[in-house]
């Protein structure tokens, strides 16, 4: 389990893979002397080893129509995505039905094979709730210690709680609320980033960011990448690519 920091923007982690391959590829040296397609395919095949060359080549060559229809699908009722290279199916899932159709009409007509899902809560709506409950002030946020994160799948906020707890905590856990084992991972907090809202020398995963001034959070970072002309890239949810400064 990741502190919720880093899971943040699991609604759209799968779904980012698409457009930042090549920048992935291109940020390890696998994109010299390759074009930015070939370089999201190799970076699809790495990832997925059993995914054939026509999966990947197809999953890269979409990524600008799957951006297109992230941004349109975002709001209030969107509840997450998740994109399946070796099958070639986007998920989008919505707490508005009509939302869903929009999404899978949008998808065909781009050529994207897109599967909607009815879910209960929205992504900000899951997005919320991890954040009150992994606070210091619950039973669950004292016990899960940070490790709090997302699972748009299934649609329900995940805590991962010593084990001995699970039961105990469980019979107080809110509706919409999954509580694990805690396996155990330990991390090591890098100086100068403690946490998602005090992480101002450095940039990583899952840190706020703020616009005009400190606590106006308008997003979060997904992560850093290069592309092929060694240009800086932060990936931010929802699917929003930006230039990184530093």
């Amino acid at each position: 389990m990741i502190r919720f920091q880093a899971l943040a923007t699991a609604g759209l982690a799968v779904a980012l893979l698409a457009t930042s391959a090549a920048s992935a590829a291109a940020a390890d040296g696998s994109a010299d002397g390759k074009d930015a397609l070939d370089a999201a395919v190799s970076a699809y095949q790495r990832v997925y080893p059993r995914i054939t060359p026509e999966q990947a080549r197809l999953a890269a060559s979409q990524q600008d129509d799957r951006k297109a229809l992230y941004d349109a699908v975002s709001g209030p009722s969107f509840g997450g995505a998740w994109f399946d290279p070796p099958t070639g199916v986007l998920h989008i899932a919505a707490t508005d039905p009509a939302l869903a159709r929009a999404a899978a009409e949008r998808g065909k007509a781009s050529g994207l094979n897109v599967e909607p899902h009815l879910v209960k809560r929205s992504f900000d709506e899951l997005q919320k709730q991890a954040v009150a409950l992994g606070g210091p002030d619950t039973a669950i946020g004292k016990a899960a210690q940070g490790n709090v994160g997302l699972d748009v799948e299934n649609n329900l906020v995940v805590a991962a709680v010593p084990a001995a707890r699970v039961d105990e905590l469980a019979k107080s856990a809110p509706d919409g609320v999954q509580l694990i084992a805690d396996p155990g991972i330990k991390d090591e907090e890098d100086a100068g980033c403690t946490g998602r809202f005090t992480c101002d020398q450095t940039i990583r995963a899952g840190v706020a960011i703020w616009r005009g001034a400190k606590g106006s959070n308008v997003c979060s970072a997904g992560f850093t990448a290069r592309n092929a002309l060694n240009q800086r890239w932060l990936y931010t949810p929802p699917a929003i690519a930006r230039t990184a400064t530093a």
